[in-house]
């Protein structure tokens, strides 16, 4: 098949956190199957432009992506000349995807994939969570759905959710028949060199210093973790894009555990690696976790993790026993984090238990099989490849 992405931002511009990371790897899994996969995007990183070509092609591990300029308002990456582009180009395509709901490029790539009679399939990633919408933008969300992005989701071919959760507690009911559940993979081959077991009692969080990750659960539960084990030492990585970093540095330093907290701001492959590696326990306490790349990295490097029961894929982890699950509570976080740093057999157990989960269910050969068999699926129904 010869499909198109059309997403608002791309490597290297990871700090937008997971769908970057998420979506690049579905598209070097399906590349890796024999799909031709091209992407267009904008150039955003953040308030940033990346320093790349635009509007030429370039490969990125067999994946063909072209880079377009982005305009003002930049948090909606309004970009003219990418959808000057899709004007051009997407009638040569066998299915359009896109990733992301609050974005021109979703609108944009939606109007030209209809308008050509080509399929079109939406991933909100979280973004239709109704207990996202409720938390943050309410009305303003709730507005967009009911007029832009409206057209978007009504022609969609499909629907694709990352877990069974994220489609259980979207906001919009969607037929069986329009929605088709494949989570995330990961590379596990690249994470590879994560997978040592740990030399200190590091807790690690990896991700965006974002409210909606439960940092001020992690500062309240911390002071009790290192109580309970003195030598402890608490990793925060990810950069600051919300301003919240002063506010918790504030926290440890009146819980004077300022000391054992350690920040590295936005982080690249290579560093997530190493920071994987000498982690001893993978710490993600969410309000809300459409899926959870951090979380599935940790576990293809063999790190048990500590989850909150609003994390997606939370079930799975319990079941295959790779973690611990708790509710948002600071003093159950804590409870859990002390049980791993203090049991280096349950850790190792559920470490291992964690990297056979990943190999089963998240590693990006599985995991883009079910898409491409699902975009298969609606390309045969509309008439097949051209």
């Amino acid at each position: 098949m010869n499909l198109l992405f059309v997403v608002p931002c791309y490597f290297p511009a990871t700090r937008f956190g997971g769908p970057v990371r998420s979506v690049h790897a579905l598209a070097k899994g399906l590349h890796a199957l024999g799909d031709r996969v091209s992407v267009y995007t904008t150039n955003s990183d953040g308030p940033r432009d990346l320093p790349c070509r635009l509007g030429e092609p370039t490969s990125m591990d067999g994946v063909s992506v072209t880079y377009f300029q982005v305009e003002k308002p930049r948090g909606y990456f309004r970009s003219p000349a990418l959808d000057a582009a899709l004007g051009r180009d997407v009638a040569r395509f066998d299915l359009v995807y896109a990733p992301w709901i609050y974005a021109h490029t979703t609108q944009a790539a939606a109007r030209r994939a209809l308008a050509s009679r080509i399929p079109f399939v939406v991933s909100p990633r979280g973004m239709l969570d109704r207990d996202s919408i409720r938390r943050k933008g309410r009305w303003r969300k709730t507005a967009f759905l009911a007029t832009l992005g409206r057209r978007a989701l009504a022609g969609a071919e499909a629907i694709h959710f990352t877990s069974a959760g994220e489609r259980e507690n979207c906001v919009k009911r969607f037929p069986v028949e329009r929605s088709f559940v494949a989570p995330n993979g990961v590379d596990v081959d690249e994470l590879a060199s994560g997978a040592t077991p740990p030399h200190e009692p590091v807790v690690l969080f990896l991700g965006r210093l974002s409210a909606i990750k439960g940092l001020d659960l992690i500062a309240a539960a911390w002071p009790r973790v290192l109580a309970a084990v003195p030598g402890a030492k608490l990793v925060l990585a990810g950069p600051d894009d919300e301003g919240l970093a002063a506010g918790m540095r504030s926290a440890f330093a009146a819980s004077g555990t300022a000391a054992s907290v350690t920040w590295t701001g936005l982080v690249d492959a290579q560093r997530r690696n190493a920071l994987l590696a000498r982690a001893a326990v993978l710490l993600n306490p969410s309000y809300l976790e459409s899926f959870g790349m951090s979380i599935v990295e940790a576990m293809a490097c063999g790190k048990p993790v500590v989850v909150t029961d609003r994390v997606n894929i939370a079930p799975d982890i319990a079941a295959a026993g790779a973690g611990l699950v708790c509710p948002c509570d600071p003093g159950e976080i804590a409870q859990a984090v002390v049980r791993l740093l203090s049991d280096s057999s349950l850790a190792g157990t559920m470490g291992a238990a964690g990297r056979a989960l990943v190999d089963r269910e998240y590693a990006i050969g599985p995991a883009a099989r079910r898409v491409h068999d699902a975009f298969a699926s609606i390309v045969a129904r509309r008439g097949g490849v051209r």
